[in-house]
């Protein structure tokens, strides 16, 4: 248990670096020879994982530290294994059952609002309200772009939006940067103070500032930024952190996969994990003192100080964020896979990852 115990600490002082130098983004795909589902929607498109990733979604509430996994168990018949971080609470049964039958009777993602309102309420507002903090600090940097933006045609631009764009504008015709500009406005704005509220009005304003997120998602524009044409390193990675909010904030029309797929198969069983794991070593654990030294350890080399100076100058936020998530704890949790069968995983609570 020490030694797995002890990699593990490595291991958590190589995420936070990761993260810290940027290169935790799954839309880097193309800088790396590393296998990503993310960056192969041809197989996405047959596999489970989006289906269980939205299920996982709608049924996180964003409450600190409800965090919901799914898995299909294909050992006899299908089933659905659901777990949680935390005991599973007869309200999670009762969620659960509201969710797959109101799935059930959807036509759209969009009947889903009343129960994503209500159960999923402080994730959907967390989540406007980081798409709007990401806006705010690109601001400037994205209205210069759009000035000296070379746009094309209106669905070269805006592909899969006429439908917003109508919604919006009506028969209006408007230029593509001030629709650009219009969006993030809306995004910065209109995101920040929204309150989720199981009523017509809340649904409008949702279905706004979705539309707008949508459309800058999909946008030829965004596109420009986080592509490999942009060699404004500072501003791409910027960007590619927009482009996850944007994903965050446009992830439940995925909905609509799972509408269709329950028609054909309406009666999947599920059922939630309540194993109790006991003496498999949680705690609380501490990493290194200064990122230096995990570097040092990684590359098995000694910096130079001109080599550290440099790393604090490109970094600033390093040295704080690292003494901020010194400490961390583990906890096990059970994995359900049709492959391997029940599994502990060790997670890091510490770690500042978005989690759905």
């Amino acid at each position: 248990m020490s030694a797995i115990l002890h990699r593990q600490t490595e291991l958590s002082e190589q995420l936070l670096l990761l993260y810290e130098l940027g290169y935790s983004d799954p839309y880097m795909h193309h800088f790396s020879g590393t296998f990503n589902f993310k960056s192969h929607p041809d197989l996405l498109d047959d596999s489970d994982l989006p289906l269980l990733d939205i299920i996982a979604v709608c049924l996180t509430s964003g409450r600190p530290g409800d965090v919901v996994a799914v898995a299909f168990d294909k050992c006899e018949g299908i089933c659905l294994v659901l777990a949680k971080h935390g005991p599973v609470l007869p309200e999670d049964e009762t969620a659960t059952n509201a969710f797959f039958s109101q799935v059930k009777a959807a036509s759209s993602w969009m009947d889903l609002l009343p129960f994503l309102f209500s159960h999923s309420k402080a994730n959907i507002e967390k989540q406007l309200l980081r798409l709007s903090q990401i806006t705010i600090d690109l601001f400037s940097d994205l209205q210069l772009e759009i000035a000296t933006y070379l746009d094309k045609s209106m669905e070269d631009e805006f592909p899969k939006s006429k439908a917003w764009r109508r919604f919006l504008y009506e028969d209006r015709q408007l230029t593509i940067k001030c629709i650009l500009e219009d969006i993030l406005h809306i995004c910065r704005d209109e995101s920040s103070a929204f309150n989720a509220q199981t009523n017509k009005a809340s649904y409008t304003e949702y279905a706004r500032v979705f539309g707008a997120a949508y459309t800058l998602l999909h946008s030829r524009f965004l596109d420009m930024l986080t592509g490999v044409s942009n060699h404004n390193i500072r501003l791409k990675l910027r960007a590619e952190k927009l482009k996850r909010r944007l994903g965050k904030v446009c992830q439940y029309s995925r909905l609509n996969k799972l509408i269709k797929q329950m028609k054909r198969f309406p009666d999947i069983p599920f059922r939630w994990l309540r194993d109790d794991l006991k003496g498999t070593g949680e705690g609380v654990f501490e990493i290194c003192g200064e990122p230096t030294e995990a570097i040092e350890r990684v590359l098995n080399i000694k910096l130079s100080p001109e080599q550290i100076e440099k790393i604090t100058r490109e970094f600033p936020r390093l040295l704080d964020d690292w003494a901020q998530y010194r400490s961390f704890n583990t906890c096990a949790h059970i994995k359900n896979s049709p492959l391997v069968g029940h599994q502990v995983i060790v997670d890091d609570e510490w770690l500042p990852w978005e989690v759905v």
